[in-house]
């Protein structure tokens, strides 16, 4: 796994409190218990508190796999 990769998996691995060998790129809002609707707004409370990403309705809406979290951390190292 790249550098970033492992950046990423470890940031969605601690926001939902789970072992990073939970993680993988196909992750998505649903598909453990951990990522219900309280664990996505984990998640999106920790993309703002350690990113600066704001909470928006369209954060909340795009935000919703692993993929998605990667592509918009990669832009913001852009």
């Amino acid at each position: 796994m790249t550098g970033a990769a492992d950046t990423v998996k470890s940031f969605i691995a601690r926001a939902l409190k789970i072992d990073e060998s939970a993680v993988h790129e196909s992750l998505q809002l649903g598909a453990i218990p951990q990522w219900d609707s309280f664990g996505h707004i984990n998640l999106m409370m920790a993309l703002e508190a350690e990113y600066g990403v704001p909470i928006t309705e369209q954060t909340v809406l795009q935000h919703v796999s692993y993929a998605a979290i990667a592509a918009s951390l990669a832009a913001l190292k852009r």
